[in-house]
């Protein structure tokens, strides 16, 4: 691959792997203390997170053999296969699909994505608003709709993808700004109805600090995604042939994965303050029957 085509396509892609790799060390780490400190949670939530953790992980490798493909094994070639084809990686990268045209090749695979990892994530995020909410409907719906809606795009751009086999093709397809377009919209309608629920009701904000610093990481969870999913439509529209939306897109599944993660911290320093409270209490306990000896 020559080097003017690495500069001019793939440099906005390396920004964006370097900064989605450091996001997948902080997604270790948390999910490293959510193993440690919520051994005993239930097991759905539980299930949630490793299959979460899972697919960022499949998703992680393929972005890294993808760019190996490009940058490293194809260094200095100018094949048709550098030039062109898509590294197997990418499929990883593209989508959680049962993928059509391998079924009917007898082969079919789970291709793990950021269209199923933002999925789960605001499935989970639809139901705490369902919660939240009292049962609101028209919320919930809307919110459901919108998350199926992209699942689809995502799942019509990885077939299309497949089919194309090229490299070009994944990042000029109109459905990647279209999904992204579609995640942006369900984002802010999740954003504001946390802020409508949990800040704007007086009788949470007299609440103690667990839930104010729950609703705080929500809050700035949704509106990290919201600006990521919204950047990648707008570099889409502004790449004129290039890959820019290949950075955004390395991001956008770790941005996901950690809001999610970081939902969980508030019960950590609660569950930390809680023994810290037990503690003193003991200690003032014993003190006083000393001092009353």
């Amino acid at each position: 691959m020559s080097v003017d085509l690495v500069k001019i396509a793939w440099a906005p892609g390396i920004v964006g792997f370097a900064i989605s790799a450091t996001m997948y060390g902080v997604t270790v780490g948390q999910s490293f203390y959510y193993a440690r400190f919520f051994p005993a949670d239930r097991r759905v939530i539980k299930s949630m997170v490793l299959l979460i953790f899972i697919m960022d992980t499949i998703h992680f490798l393929g972005f890294i053999q993808f760019y190996w493909a490009v940058l490293v094994s194809c260094h200095q070639s100018y094949s048709h296969t550098c030039e062109t084809e898509l590294p197997w990686g990418a499929y990883f990268c593209v989508s959680l699909n049962v993928s059509i045209l391998r079924e009917l090749q007898a082969s079919s695979s789970m291709r793990i994505s950021q269209y199923a990892i933002t999925c789960a994530v605001q499935s989970f995020y639809c139901h705490r608003i369902w919660i939240i909410s009292g049962a609101n409907k028209h919320i919930t719906v809307t919110i459901l709709f919108t998350v199926i809606l992209q699942l689809c795009l995502g799942s019509l751009c990885s077939i299309r993808t497949i089919q194309a086999q090229t490299i070009e093709f994944i990042f000029t397809t109109p459905l990647t700004a279209y999904a992204a377009g579609v995640s942006t919209i369900c984002d802010a309608i999740i954003t504001g109805a946390i802020i409508k629920y949990l800040c704007l009701r007086e009788r949470f904000r007299r609440q103690p600090s667990l839930i104010q610093e729950l609703t705080t990481v929500l809050v700035n969870a949704g509106v990290l995604t919201c600006l990521v999913s919204l950047s990648m439509g707008v570099v889409y529209v502004a790449q004129g042939g290039k890959y820019w939306t290949s950075a955004p897109a390395a991001i956008l599944s770790r941005s996901y994965v950690n809001s999610f993660l970081a939902v969980e911290r508030p019960k950590i320093y609660k569950r930390q303050g809680d023994r810290a409270f037990s503690t003193w209490h003991r200690n003032a306990y014993s003190n006083h029957h000393i001092v009353r000896a």
